[in-house]
């Protein structure tokens, strides 16, 4: 059997799982609440990732949004015996680039940087210094860091994903659907701890970059990977049907995701049939799961970032995400009709902080 016939076959097969309706599961959005792991420990959750230039662009600034559920006395906005990292790959090998880690115990944190994009889960590096929560620092390398309590700048449409995903069940789609649910924005008012990294492109190389982040944790002393973000929403609205598939997925890293791809052009392609969006599906399927995996953020150091479906390169802070996602699943323009509420500025640290108490 060719690769390109094993390939259709496998992908045949994970839609015919998906058409009987493997595992239901409720609606949410982005990497909020994607686990069981991270649902139940938040603080281990990272929820975010963006990536773009900083106004001078002669850094990249990448932010990764951790916890979606922070205490707001502000005191352990991170979990103690975590690992969160910032994995900056200069090749598809991911055998060149660095890891930017961070550790915290209450207020207090320390930075490291290891000279490799994908290292062994819970490897950090040297130490490069010390971070205190709600105060920007500049190391002698040039990198910039601030982490403490801030806005949560995702918005979503969760409503009418809930009802995208009903219609879905039941092998039918309504494109207007994403109006008539007047949906709201369930990300109003949340906060979270994001880790904002400003890094000099002398650091980056000459060519792209591919970024993606996780989290890890001890259990019983061994090093686990907890939460795996790439581009916005990827696990969410492929693999929601099953809790096993995204717990697996989290542990991934972009070397080890090829094994999803069938599962996931699966749900691309029976969503394009639902909306009857492609005149083949299956191909359409393909080379959209092809942008999908690996599943990392590729950007150009010192370019204008850009997230629509033409342009995957980075991705600012006022980018509809939900939209862009949403129209790459279902295969035709598709507005998740909620308004940006805005919850980003033009400087460091480009979201909005807010204060403990």
């Amino acid at each position: 059997m060719t690769s390109v016939s094993r390939r259709s076959v496998l992908l045949s097969s994970a839609v015919l799982l998906l058409g009987n309706g493997m595992i239901a599961g409720g609606a949410l959005a982005s990497n909020h609440f994607e686990t069981m792991l991270v649902r139940d420990t938040p603080d281990l959750n990272i929820t975010d990732m963006y990536v773009f230039p900083n106004p001078a662009r002669d850094h990249t600034v990448v932010i990764i949004d951790v916890n979606s559920q922070p205490d707001m006395d502000g005191k352990n906005p991170y979990h103690r015996d975590a690992l969160y990292n910032i994995h900056l790959a200069l090749n598809d090998e991911y055998d060149k680039g660095m890891t930017l880690s961070f550790t915290f115990d209450g207020l207090k944190g320390k930075a490291y940087l290891l000279d490799h994009p994908n290292g062994d889960v819970g490897a950090t590096g040297a130490e490069i210094g010390a971070v205190t929560v709600g105060q920007d620092v500049t190391f002698d390398n040039g990198i910039r860091i601030l982490a403490g309590l801030a806005k949560d700048p995702f918005f979503g449409n969760s409503p009418a994903l809930g009802i995208f995903r009903a219609q879905q069940a039941q092998g039918s789609y309504d494109p207007e659907l994403w109006g008539k649910a007047s949906g709201q924005n369930i990300f109003s008012g949340r906060i979270c701890a994001p880790i904002v990294a400003e890094i000099p492109n002398t650091l980056l190389g000459d060519g792209d970059i591919r970024v993606f982040s996780t989290s890890a944790y001890r259990n019983d002393g061994v090093w686990e990977q907890a939460q795996y973000v790439g581009l916005p929403l990827v696990a969410h609205i492929t693999l929601f049907e099953s809790e096993v598939l995204k717990s697996a997925y989290a542990r991934t890293r972009p070397t080890s995701q090829e094994e999803f791809r069938s599962i996931m052009a699966a749900r691309i392609a029976r969503s394009a049939a639902f909306a009857n969006s492609q005149k083949a599906p299956f191909a359409y399927a393909d080379e959209t799961t092809d942008r999908l995996v690996p599943n990392v953020q590729r950007y150009k150091p010192g370019s204008d970032a850009v997230f629509t479906t033409e342009t995957l390169n980075g991705r600012p802070l006022d980018a509809d995400a939900m939209s862009v996602m949403l129209t790459l699943l279902i295969g035709e323009p598709t507005d998740q009709k909620i308004e940006n509420p805005g919850l980003y500025t033009d400087s460091f640290p480009y979201i909005i902080p807010v204060s403990a108490g």
